[in-house]
């Protein structure tokens, strides 16, 4: 290329900040869901997308289970300009989904953010979970059942804590859920509750099961002794390998969804 041409292109880039954001180093927006993104079927939801930037207007894509992704319309941000706010006041089955959304500023697009997983719970019969102990000692082992009452289910999730997939303790593919904790500590002190769905869709689950709350019976510290490690691994996520798919534009999400 000319020198000339090298310049302007240098020149091109220096006065236009907004290009160099959007193209180097602009962040990917971070998708919310308030209260939890496990929610009762008929319930009510907020999606929110954010960026530390500022941004003119956002973006909402779904995927469902095949991998299909669906586009919705452009929304204008809220003032001064860094989120915008989804409402849905009654989920019905079809809101079962994984979102992500993107921002635009100056005519140019963010990267996309991560997929956040809706799940539409009490869609079939709950199941009923029970533990070896509610009063645990400190560095004992908790063995939790859960199982069906009526439905019969592929897949088990173990959750600690408020209906969401970050609180996620453990997946299982068997008819039945036995997970035993070893070493237990006060971080695994809390209310667990377990939900049963099946491969057909994994955005559809039970009712939770009633809610059993643990305990631990703090033993005296010795000098140099560990705590032991956490009941919580990584969230849960249903699709690892989706951050691979094709952003295919469909039809809109206008329909399904209201913004304020």
């Amino acid at each position: 290329m000319e020198p000339k041409r090298l310049l302007l292109l240098w020149l091109g880039l220096c006065l236009s900040p907004g290009i160099q954001a959007f193209y180097f180093w602009s962040p990917a927006p971070e998708i919310r869901m308030k209260p939890g993104n496990i929610r009762p079927l008929g319930s009510s939801i907020t999606i929110s997308c954010y960026t530390p930037l500022r941004a003119d207007y956002f973006r909402l894509e779904t995927v469902d289970t095949e991998g299909d992704v669906q586009v919705g319309e452009k929304v204008p941000a809220i003032y001064p300009g860094h989120e915008c706010h989804l409402y849905q006041p009654s989920l019905r089955f079809e809101h079962g989904a994984g979102y992500r959304c993107l921002y635009n500023f100056e005519g140019q697009w963010s990267k996309r953010s991560f997929f956040k997983d809706l799940i539409i719970s009490g869609v079939y019969s709950k199941p009923f979970m029970n533990i070896t102990s509610t009063n645990v000692k400190e560095g004992s082992s908790v063995v939790f059942h859960c199982k069906p009452t009526k439905d019969q289910f592929e897949v088990w999730v173990l959750i600690k804590g408020e209906p969401d997939t970050e609180n996620f303790v453990v997946e299982q593919r068997e008819k039945d859920l036995e997970h035993q904790i070893e070493d237990m500590n006060p971080s695994h002190s809390g209310v667990y509750t377990c939900y049963g769905h099946n491969e057909e869709n994994l955005y559809l689950w039970s009712h939770p099961s009633d809610p059993v709350s643990i305990d631990i019976i703090q033993s005296k510290p010795v000098l140099g002794q560990g705590r032991g490690s956490s009941a919580l691994p990584h969230p849960l996520s249903l699709f690892p390998q989706r951050t691979s798919l094709p952003d295919t534009l469909l039809e809109s999400l206008s329909p399904r969804w209201s913004w304020p």
